[in-house]
């Protein structure tokens, strides 16, 4: 598993829409096209945790499911990451609930869902967006 960090002043990339799912991105390759799977924040404080839902623990089974359907170097995962000072951040002033907190139970990927990305590059992102994981997703072309 590739924990890959980027600097926490990067604020572009994924919108908060995008959280909590799984998305599949055509690229061609040559003259066949590849799907790669980018499974966004499956992680405890997202589905069960501080900022939990019904409708996130309910995509648990299909995100199970599509990951299992692509092959493991074709997955890529994020986790949302944040330190213990995250209430003293802008998005801890603007979203002023402790989540993803690195080595809390909340910050874990999901106990159903991590077993199924060992063999996926994970990027930890403090922000929205991963500048790293933008390069990694154009190395597909």
């Amino acid at each position: 598993m590739h924990r890959l960090r980027q600097p926490e002043n990067n604020t572009k990339g994924l919108l908060a829409a995008d959280r909590r799912s799984a998305v599949s991105i055509p690229f061609p390759r040559g003259n066949n096209m590849r799907k790669i799977l980018i499974v966004i924040d499956m992680q405890n404080d997202f589905i069960d945790g501080a900022l939990g839902t019904s409708q996130a623990e309910a995509i648990v089974d299909t995100v199970k499911e599509k990951i299992l359907s692509y092959p493991a170097q074709d997955v890529i995962a994020t986790m949302d990451t944040h330190e213990e000072r995250y209430p003293e951040t802008q998005e801890g002033r603007n979203l002023p609930v402790p989540h993803c907190i690195r080595g809390t139970a909340g910050w874990q990927l999901h106990p159903e869902i991590a077993p199924l990305l060992s063999g996926a590059k994970i990027y930890e992102k403090p922000t929205f967006g991963s500048m790293a994981l933008l390069r990694t997703v154009i190395s597909f072309f």
